[in-house]
């Protein structure tokens, strides 16, 4: 399931605000997690892997320069223990995130909302203290906290 948290202190949690340090401290052992590979190469467009580089369409370069992106949801998907801070990433993540929280029911990830989040699917998610079923709910949901942040 997807869980979008509207606050960082969840109980159980880990909060990673700075997700690029936090990354490039542990991506030895992020990058070997299960679906790791999949998620580069649909996110960052990584073509070719090697311990310590890899091949992009802009050239070889090592794990630490990937997309800000493509580091958070390979930490998400490495451990469903991150409360992860998506603000500084694209629709191409969180389309990826649903997908993978549709594929399989015991699949968790922990975000904290960017502030543009629109859900794209169907996909469950738990928001505050509700679980959501459709976009429409979601997107609804989200707009009314914009209008409140607007008054």
């Amino acid at each position: 399931m997807l869980y979008i948290h509207d606050r960082t202190d969840e109980k159980g949690l880990k909060y990673i605000k700075f997700v690029d340090e936090y990354f490039n401290e542990h991506w030895q052992t992020v990058i070997k997690a299960d679906n790791a590979r999949m998620i580069m190469k649909k996110i960052d467009k990584v073509k070719k892997f090697t311990d310590d580089t890899m091949t992009t369409p802009f050239g070889t370069t090592v794990y630490t320069n990937l997309s800000t992106g493509c580091k958070t949801l390979l930490l998400a998907n490495y451990s469903s223990r991150l409360l992860l801070d998506m603000r500084n990433v694209g629709n191409d993540v969180m389309r990826l995130a649903e997908e993978l929280c549709d594929e399989d029911e015991n699949y968790d990830l922990h975000f904290y909302p960017p502030d543009s989040y629109l859900v794209q699917t169907d996909a469950k998610i738990w928001f505050g203290g509700k679980i959501m079923d459709s976009k429409q709910a979601m997107n609804k949901y989200f707009d009314t906290l914009e209008a409140k942040c607007d008054t």
